[in-house]
């Protein structure tokens, strides 16, 4: 999760004059992830774990691979296929992560308080979404640009059912 905003600010750097637009945007969405993983972590010490844990835990395999694909892409000079892995993780977000929050509750008798991250970007990811979605307008100028944002945002979404794999393979 710390990660989020590593790869999202190294791509707002990565765009040079012709997308200082993109770049003015992409920079607003890395300050407003750039902290969400406290808020991850506090709800991990509500559920009753040891905040020491969460913070010193290695990445699995999924995470290292989604990582590593997010900066190589960001490094790359302007980057506009990452708008297609920022979609579909804000996409996730947006569609999955208050059921998510709701079920965790509703399993475990929670009381809300150690699902807060997931109710959060529940409710805000709709006004990511639409930021990513005019950023598309303005991007997708060419097939080639289409074809590299759904590229991206394909591998995206794989690695990140990698990650997720993973979780279950370490438990």
């Amino acid at each position: 999760m710390i990660e989020g905003s590593r790869w999202i600010s190294r791509c707002a750097s990565s765009f040079d004059r012709d997308y200082s637009d993109v770049r003015s945007v992409i920079i607003g969405h890395a300050r407003e992830e750039h902290r969400d993983y406290e808020m991850l972590e506090q709800d991990y010490v509500a559920a009753g774990g040891s905040l020491a844990d969460i913070q010193h835990a290695a990445r699995n395999i999924g995470t290292e691979a989604l990582h590593g694909f997010l900066m190589y892409r960001a490094s790359q000079s302007n980057p506009v296929d990452l708008v297609g892995a920022m979609w579909i993780i804000e996409g996730l977000g947006q569609k999955m992560a208050s059921d998510w929050a709701a079920q965790i509750d509703k399993t475990t008798g929670g009381d809300g308080s150690y699902s807060r991250f997931m109710r959060y970007h529940g409710a805000n990811d709709d006004d990511h979404l639409q930021k990513l979605y005019q950023l598309l307008d303005r991007l997708c100028q060419s097939p080639s640009q289409l074809d590299a944002i759904v590229r991206t945002a394909r591998v995206t979404a794989r690695l990140y059912c990698l990650q997720l794999e993973e979780v279950d393979n370490e438990y």
